[in-house]
């Protein structure tokens, strides 16, 4: 049967945190960074927003998308990203001669907890459901010029979980020097005048604050201290001030602050390489692609480029398991899992960018345990655990990560569809858990296509028997072309709204988990 190669595209939509570069001489006019920013909460593009790199100044559209033009090279770029109600952040990117463009899409989160106080008086403020809080003595809050603050001050806190998504985090995990760090979670800390003027803690003064843990290896406890690191946005690194304890419950991290910033509860760690290749469907090598390392077991990441022969080498945790992929012009491969207990790990084959490639990537909370991934289609397709296909032979698509262990990722990558017709991507719950389900865990789903990106967040009204999120179709039709057709409900069973998805229940083999 002849496989049918992505054709034309018709969806541009999106939202896969992810930096990509696009190969070109030395622009005229200087570099190019273009993007998309995004709610986390609700995976709608954000209107309105600021983005700002080398002096240069954009606001996003309607649809989230900026484009910042006329920026120098330079191998790490901060571009910084903020909008009123949520909570600001940066990232760090490279333009060079042969790098003309970067993409870089950034997702927001909503400001966690505001509440205004008498800032002569001790105050403590308490994130509801949570153990993020920050606790401040009275008159401990100056201005810009050092002055006692008097009248309302506001407060915001958010607490950011690296183990949902280590890209949440602001800049790239590193220290001053490139040395990576590894994070149990962090905290944004913000007070403000009634003018909305930024205001710190005074000379001799100082803050407790409490970071909810985020840990995603469920095998290991986190230590007992830990060094605090704060965010310094200037040049979008972290850097080390104090430690702080962890809680008898072991829910939070505790430490004393003497100024407001991200603070992140961090480690440091012997990083080893891994290397690789990139190349196009055809066996291309591909140069100035971005490499992106997110730990599995571990909240970290890393980031190289690859050269022109398409080799790359990235760093990655010595002893951990980590996830590798590829991104050009917002483009995706697929993700590969590298353990790497020796100083250097090969990857046996290249990280393929199809033509028009598809990926879609499942995340979500610590609970429940295992979501699945399955893609069913015509004449008994079915892409899931128990059938992860191939990338290089029939049917050309892969289930490249199974999760089974909390927070994901699932990564599904598809080079072709083996004929026209309707293939359904669904969720299911494998671990049959609902407290809490898939929308409390939270669960979401990013799909990225040619580069075009959209997140779907679970619906509302999910059951205690649902156990089947329906996310979308994705129909192909004779000539190759593929579009999007959203679908987002619930099922106790994998049906879809055709007749081609209509399995029933089915049964699923036991896991055997490594």
């Amino acid at each position: 049967m002849k496989k049918l190669l992505f054709g034309a595209i018709t969806i541009a939509v999106f939202s896969l945190l992810m930096i990509g570069c696009g190969g070109g001489g030395t622009p005229s006019t200087g570099g190019k960074i273009v993007g998309k920013v995004i709610d986390y909460s609700t995976g709608s593009g954000l209107v309105g927003a600021t983005v700002e790199a080398g002096g240069k100044q954009t606001t996003t559209a309607a649809d989230g998308l900026y484009t910042l033009t006329d920026i120098d090279n330079g191998d790490r770029i901060v571009v910084s990203i903020s909008k009123s109600d949520f909570t600001a952040t940066s990232k760090i990117v490279t333009l060079s001669n042969t790098i003309a463009e970067a993409n870089l899409d950034v997702s927001l989160l909503p400001v966690e907890f505001t509440d205004s106080f008498d800032p002569t008086a001790d105050y403590t403020g308490q994130i509801p459901n949570s153990s993020g809080r920050v606790a401040i003595g009275a008159g401990s809050l100056v201005d810009a010029d050092g002055n006692p603050v008097t009248g309302t001050v506001t407060v915001e806190l958010t607490t950011i979980n690296p183990a949902l998504d280590i890209n949440l985090m602001p800049g790239d995990m590193t220290i001053s020097g490139g040395d990576p760090i590894a994070s149990y979670g962090a905290m944004t800390v913000e007070f403000t005048d009634a003018s909305g003027n930024p205001l710190n803690l005074g000379a001799g003064e100082s803050a407790s604050i409490r970071i909810p843990v985020s840990n995603r290896d469920a095998g290991t406890t986190p230590p007992p201290t830990i060094p605090l690191f704060h965010y310094d946005e200037a040049n979008g690194v972290w850097v080390q001030e104090g430690e702080a304890r962890l809680a008898v419950n072991g829910t939070y991290y505790e430490g004393t602050v003497t100024h407001f910033s991200t603070w992140n509860a961090d480690y440091l760690y012997e990083s080893v390489s891994i290397t690789g290749c990139v190349q196009d469907q055809n066996g291309v090598r591909v140069a100035n692609a971005s490499i992106a390392m997110q730990g599995s077991d571990y909240n970290g990441m890393a980031s190289s480029i690859s050269d022109a022969n398409g080799d790359f080498e990235v760093d990655a945790m010595k002893d951990g398991t980590s996830l590798v992929v590829a991104s050009t012009s917002g483009k995706v491969s697929n993700t590969v899992e590298v353990f790497t207990p020796t100083n250097v790990s090969l990857l046996p084959n290249c990280l393929i960018l199809g033509d028009v490639p598809l990926t879609v990537r499942l995340t979500w909370g610590e609970e429940p345990y295992d979501l699945d991934t399955h893609v069913i289609g015509p004449n008994g397709y079915h892409i899931w655990y128990a059938n992860p296909g191939s990338l290089s032979t029939s049917p050309f698509a892969n289930l490249d990560i199974d999760d089974m262990n909390s927070y994901g990722p699932e990564v599904f990558t598809a080079l072709s569809f083996p004929e026209a017709g309707t293939y359904h991507y669904a969720v299911y719950n494998y671990s049959d858990s609902h407290t809490p389900n898939i929308t409390g865990s939270p669960a979401r789903v990013e799909l990225t296509l040619n580069g075009d990106k959209t997140v779907f967040i679970p619906p509302a009204g999910e059951g205690n028997t649902d156990t089947w999120w329906n996310v979308f179709d994705i129909i192909v039709d004779a000539s190759g072309n593929i579009s999007i057709n959203t679908i987002n409900t619930w099922s106790s069973d994998a049906t879809g709204p055709s007749p081609d998805h209509r399995l029933g229940k089915i049964y699923m083999p036991a896991k055997i988990v490594q």
